[in-house]
């Protein structure tokens, strides 16, 4: 019996129906999408809601756009799904918001935007951001204890030197640390952050035991388990020149042969290779700045027999040095209006972001980097951006890519693998999908697909399936949730085939490891203010945000093809056979052998048609011996096409479509050959809306934690952004972002006093 495929979440789908043979030949694309994926801000608490805008392009020697969808989606830190969308992309932008949940539970929460074509290539490339959200309702759950052997972990520095974390139930009671070697003291202080990451200026030798002794505020002392290196490899460090990234390489008995070296993405792909230039004990090998933009990045080594001989992590940042020049602070009254004059911006630069945020909540980071990152340094180069760090961040850095290497990039390189093909959404929403034999487990081709969009605005799509067995239908761009039917053939009627449609959502949620969240007290701060200015909105229940609904225009399914017959205009008859017959033109209903068979005859052409395509609310229908038992009082009306209709690249023998009275088929039983599903369609258009229109307006307070953001795509659009400062005493950020950049253009501090 047909079937149809259950692992996917109904109600969170939206679907795409193409006429296949109109677009659905199977293209193979080789240029890349890429997308920029950018948040109001990054702290929120519980009840707000999350701004962003998606920024798509392609290669930049490809001038025209692939997708015209954008798939949204935030996780948890558990990884489960706790909104998803569908959104537009009009301009190379795709703009949304998400309400967070008043029950959300504090944490770290991912948010991820892609493409359907995407999903052809690893997950690990999507456009991710990390959240924090806070819900001041609900406490911290407690941090789970920490066996007395796993307090530290232990890690092999690039340069040789010792790398350490320490778990966040001990960090904070830690007044002192030693490094035991053989259990004896080495007088070296460490180097130690209050993330819990530090480092000694050791270089370990092999078989040498180490360990550490951490001394404890409340007078305990604390001996960790024993770490004992591995083999001895080569020391790579890497530094900054005009030509590229140097990395020297040291401390490697093999430094008198033949050694090459690979540079390596996160995902295991070969960037760039080359033989180490070797001279006074110390290899040298050099990275063009062209070869790679600012990320982590592996360097193998190989011996001249191809042996690996030893690796390692680096971040590879766009400049060395933080500038701290681009708060520009100032002071300004409340409920009074500022302007930033965006002609001077670089037409290149464009399209940009402006938003206006409580400070700290468009970063929280304050010189540590956050757990989140120790524990996937697979995001490091999305944090920073292209945004220069300083020693002590790029240090910090360099502990975290080697206490977590073998764990995060494994898993990176593991999950780097093809996926099953999806169609690029060129045309806008599709719905996408294969039909499988139960019997042979094998994809059917060649196949007739219906689908129809049921409710007020139907629509009706027909695809075949390609040589994989997959069918794409790209359907008029709808919102909220429709019921869609998916049908076949009824000649298929006794086969075992299973409809097996995809949600349009990737099926793999990101790489990530989850991380316990815990606020510092200056965070704690934050959360106060962010709280307080959340709930003075609540209350006056100021709205933030203007929904522009979708109004797509959907004329009827065949257009005015087809010839409407109202049942009420005529004189009441006694059964459905009789109608057809009468009144319906050029359709007779013909019983042979105890069943009826549909007859058309072309208005045209005079040419009878047997077998016509017939529709019951909006359906495809066969069983016409259940159609001509109904009632006629049950029939509202008739439409009728008396002559060959193409439809797309199908042909039918007429068209006849019944309508119900009750628009749920009337209790006629429903063919086995299709199957009802629930698809959501894509998000309404928003636009942030600030809450005070103008200064003069003093009956509505502005509490908001984000005062203004909005998205402009060049500066023909105006010529200054107008912001009018908030009621509440504080400082605010005014940040200017360049999306084709991918930069921060500039960025002001603001005192509201």
């Amino acid at each position: 019996m047909l079937s149809i495929y259950k692992n996917f979440i109904i109600t969170s789908f939206i679907v795409l129906f193409v006429s296949v043979n109109g677009i659905s030949q199977v293209v193979q694309f080789d240029k890349e999408e890429h997308i920029e994926l950018l948040t109001d801000r990054l702290y929120y608490v519980s009840g707000e809601t999350i701004w962003y805008t998606a920024y798509y392009s392609m290669d930049k020697d490809y001038p025209e756009t692939l997708s015209k969808i954008m798939y949204v989606e935030l996780f948890d830190n558990n990884l489960r799904v706790v909104a998803s969308q569908k959104v537009e992309i009009h301009d190379g932008l795709a703009n949304g918001k998400i309400l967070i949940s008043e029950q959300s539970i504090t944490g770290y929460y991912i948010l991820r935007a892609y493409t359907r074509y995407q999903e052809n290539k690893p997950i690990s490339q999507m456009a991710t951001v990390v959240l924090s959200i806070v819900n001041p309702s609900h406490p911290l759950p407690a941090i789970q204890s920490t066996d007395a052997n796993n307090i530290v972990s232990y890690a092999k520095l690039p340069n040789g030197s010792l790398a350490f974390g320490i778990s966040r139930l001990m960090r904070n009671r830690v007044e002192s640390i030693n490094l035991l070697v053989n259990n004896e003291i080495i007088g070296v202080r460490p180097r130690y952050f209050s993330n819990g990451i530090g480092s000694f200026d050791y270089k370990m030798k092999q078989d040498a035991e180490v360990k550490l002794q951490i001394g404890l505020n409340n007078g305990d002392t604390i001996i960790s388990k024993a770490f004992t290196p591995e083999k001895s490899y080569p020391h790579i460090t890497s530094s900054g020149t005009t030509d590229g990234i140097l990395f020297n390489i040291t401390n490697n008995t093999f430094l008198d042969e033949e050694l090459f070296f690979y540079v390596n993405d996160i995902y295991g792909n070969d960037l760039f290779s080359g033989k180490v230039e070797i001279a006074n004990g110390v290899g040298r090998a050099m990275l063009p700045h062209k070869k790679v933009p600012s990320n982590v990045y592996s360097i193998v080594l190989h011996d001249k027999d191809n042996n690996q001989i030893g690796s390692s992590h680096h971040y590879i940042p766009s400049c060395a040095k933080k500038v701290g020049n681009d708060q520009k602070r100032k002071a300004v009254s409340p409920n009074s209006k500022i302007s930033y004059n965006i002609g001077n911006i670089e037409d290149s630069e464009f399209p940009i972001s402006v938003s206006f945020v409580l400070d700290g909540t468009g970063s929280n980071y304050t010189g540590i980097i956050p757990d989140f990152l120790i524990n996937n340094p697979q995001l490091i180069s999305t944090y920073f951006g292209n945004d220069c760090i300083d020693s002590s961040t790029f240090h910090q850095i360099e502990i975290a890519l080697a206490l977590t290497k073998e764990v995060v990039f494994n898993k990176i390189i593991e999950n780097n693998r093809a996926t099953e093909s999806s169609i690029a959404e060129f045309v806008g929403l599709t719905l996408q999908g294969s039909l499988v034999s139960n019997v042979s487990s094998e994809t059917i081709i060649d196949e007739l697909v219906y689908c129809s969009v049921l409710g007020d605005m139907p629509q009706f799509h027909t695809a075949r399936t390609l040589a994989n067995g997959k069918f794409v239908v790209p359907l008029i761009n709808y919102s909220g949730i429709k019921d869609v039917y998916i049908g076949i053939d009824e000649s298929k009627k006794g086969e075992d085939i299973e409809i097996v449609i995809e949600n349009g959502f990737c099926k793999e949620p990101p790489i990530w490891f989850s991380t316990y969240f815990s606020p510092d007290s200056s965070t704690r701060d934050l959360i106060t203010q962010m709280y307080f200015n959340h709930q003075v909105i609540s209350e006056f229940d100021v709205n933030n945000e203007q929904t522009i609904e979708n109004e797509n225009r959907i004329r009827p399914i065949f257009g005015d093809n087809l010839k409407e017959i109202l049942l009420a205009d005529y004189v009441q008859l006694n059964s459905v056979p009789e109608i057809i017959n009468e009144i319906v033109p050029y359709v007779r209903a013909r019983k042979k052998d105890g069943n009826f068979n549909l007859i058309v005859l072309d208005d045209q052409l005079n040419i009878k048609y047997e077998n016509p395509l017939l529709f019951v609310d909006q359906i495809p229908y066969y069983n016409i011996n259940a159609l001509m038992e109904l009632q006629p009082t049950e029939i509202e009306y008739i439409e009728v096409a008396a002559h060959k209709y193409m439809y797309g690249n199908e042909q039918f023998n007429g068209i006849l479509s019944v309508s119900t009275n009750t628009r749920n088929f009337a209790g006629l039983p429903l063919s086995e050959n299709g199957v009802f599903a629930e698809y959501k369609g894509i998000e309404d258009e928003v636009s942030f809306v600030p809450v005070k229109l103008s200064p003069d307006d003093e009956s509505i307070p502005n509490y908001s934690n984000t005062v203004f953001w909005n998205t402009i795509v060049d500066k023909n659009e105006m010529n200054e952004v107008a912001i009018y400062t908030p009621s509440n005493i504080g400082k605010y950020n005014l940040v200017i972002y360049s999306f084709s950049k991918k930069k921060k253009i500039d960025s002001k501090q603001i005192q509201i006093e």
